[in-house]
């Protein structure tokens, strides 16, 4: 009985590494399709202010308070390889700060939610 637990708990772990491995990709996909609208490079610190400014009500009629953890290069490099998710509340910003559906961005084709058509372009540059 305990090998079989202790093999569920090993899947369920390689299951969320490869989530958030993909949710990484996305994310790195988003900061890339703003470096090709704005036609120049757009840091992950950059990156990360352009999210915190979806969460200044002057900016956003979505806006919510700044979630914990903030929105750091080092927090950007964290989601962006796959080291650590995002809230859903920052899914949400980067999607409107973007123009991209949030479920794809968090779950890709497996939400049904429509990819975006830079996303195919970005794909082939990673």
């Amino acid at each position: 009985m305990k090998r079989t637990a202790q093999a569920l708990d090993d899947h369920r772990k390689v299951l969320h590494r490869d989530f958030l491995q993909l949710l990484g990709r996305r994310i790195y996909m988003c900061r890339n399709a703003l470096q090709i609208s704005h036609g120049r490079a757009v840091s992950q610190e950059r990156f990360g202010k352009l999210i915190e400014e979806m969460f200044i009500p002057e900016t956003s009629v979505s806006a919510q308070p700044i979630p914990s953890g903030g929105f750091s290069k080092v927090n950007v490099s964290r989601w962006e390889r796959g080291k650590a998710a995002p809230s859903l509340s920052v899914i949400l910003a980067i999607g409107e700060l973007v123009g991209a559906d949030p479920g794809w961005i968090a779950f890709g084709s497996a939400s049904g939610a429509r990819q975006p058509g830079w996303s195919l372009a970005t794909r082939a540059e990673m």
